[in-house]
């Protein structure tokens, strides 16, 4: 979730901001509408299975030593 693009983070135990953006979502459901929306295109974009790969081997890489990598 990015805060005011995808959806709301709030701390946990922030009663009041869940309160807060809860009843704002009820106030706009059109802005629900939009948080799917930017949500679906975030996921669709950002979590493939070629990035999700490229991301694995770039933190498997990361944490073999130099001498250790393989091509």
């Amino acid at each position: 979730v990015l805060h005011g693009q995808t959806g709301y983070l709030i701390e946990p135990g922030d009663v009041d901001s869940l309160t807060n953006y809860l009843s704002d979502l009820l106030d706009h459901p059109e802005r629900c509408r939009e948080f799917g929306e930017a949500g679906y295109q975030l996921a669709h974009r950002e979590f493939t299975w070629d990035r999700v790969g490229d991301r694995i081997r770039a933190a498997i890489l990361s944490t073999i030593q130099p001498t250790q990598r393989m091509a």
